[in-house]
């Protein structure tokens, strides 16, 4: 009698095929989910940047056209700025509108950059990232001294989840020098 050999797979062999294939998956799902939390990191980083560089421009320009309150109506006699809410806010005059007082400050309940313009208060940066910190440092803004002065911003930025913050600095003198 001849003896018919049977093809096919034992347990033995379907039990490594299956263990492989299953550690294989567990890798690719891990990079996959990795490939995922490195993106949105980035996303959000990205938005952080863009909304921290908005508001820092924005900021700059208004206070590069500051002017002296010869006055004092907005702020101390014959001075081009005053550091208010303990370093968080600034006021100064803008001769480009109307020499309105207006102010930047940091909105410690919604925890966003706010601009007083005068007329209204606007928003300037969004609910999705959190400001953790913003610091106005003036410097030779005396009346009497013969320095032009600047102004030394700092923003601290974050996600709303907490994480690592962003910092961002720049320093700004006035575009027409103030000295007599």
């Amino acid at each position: 009698m001849t003896k018919i050999k049977q093809k096919g797979f034992t347990l033995v062999e379907l039990l490594i095929t299956a263990s492989i294939f299953s550690i294989v998956m567990v890798i690719i799902t891990g990079i996959f989910v990795y490939a995922i939390r490195t993106q949105m990191f980035l996303f959000t980083s990205k938005k952080i940047i863009a909304e921290t560089s908005y508001a820092m421009e924005y900021m700059s320009r208004a206070l590069r056209v500051a002017k002296k309150d010869h006055l004092g109506n907005c702020i101390g006699t014959n001075y081009n700025y005053e550091v208010t809410y303990g370093g968080q806010g600034i006021k100064f005059i803008n001769p480009l509108q109307g020499d309105k007082c207006q102010e930047f400050y940091l909105d410690p309940t919604t925890h966003t950059i706010k601009f007083n313009n005068g007329s209204e208060v606007i928003q300037l940066t969004s609910d999705g990232i959190k400001i953790a910190n913003l610091h106005f440092e003036v410097f030779g803004d005396s009346p009497g001294d013969p320095l032009q002065p600047f102004v030394r911003i700092l923003i601290e930025a974050q996600t709303r989840q907490g994480g690592s913050p962003l910092r961002l600095q720049t320093s700004i003198s006035q575009r027409d020098p103030d000295i007599q």
